[in-house]
């Protein structure tokens, strides 16, 4: 396919699409929509670098044996954290959709139909950091 999209590639987007879109209700999906076309040109490339950045930050601090709940890991977190609050606008309505997919079919397959593939373990390892980080502003805040 000559510099284009391959059949194959296009046919697993489309697939990952219609997935996605079986969690939301019409509704969200336009809320979605907006977000996107609000969005300032190259913004979604950037926050994909950066997810790419912060899953090798993650990978590095789990192979050398960091508690995911050092404060290191735990901003590594808060950086995740802001990522998913910048792509649901901080709408719980449509960050609950995203987490059952999550749940229900499981962090490392969600990610490996977006064409990364985690390192065993590395999705607990962040979840335990999550964890972390929600106990320390919930402490922050009392």
């Amino acid at each position: 396919a000559h510099g284009g999209v391959g059949v194959e590639e296009l046919t697993e987007t489309i697939a990952l699409t219609v997935r996605i879109e079986s969690y939301y209700t019409p509704e969200q999906l336009q809320r979605l929509d907006r977000r996107a076309r609000e969005t300032p040109p190259g913004r979604m490339e950037g926050a994909q670098a950066e997810w790419t950045d912060l899953f090798a930050a993650f990978a590095e601090a789990m192979a050398r044996g960091a508690d995911p709940g050092s404060p290191e890991v735990t901003e590594l977190a808060r950086r995740a954290r802001a990522l998913i609050d910048e792509f649901t606008g901080g709408d719980p309505g449509v960050a609950a959709p995203l987490n059952r997919m999550y749940r229900r079919e499981g962090g490392p397959a969600v990610l490996s139909g977006y064409g990364m593939d985690l390192a065993p373990g590395l999705w607990d390892y962040m979840a335990r950091a999550r964890q972390a980080l929600d106990a320390a502003d919930e402490e922050a805040t009392t």
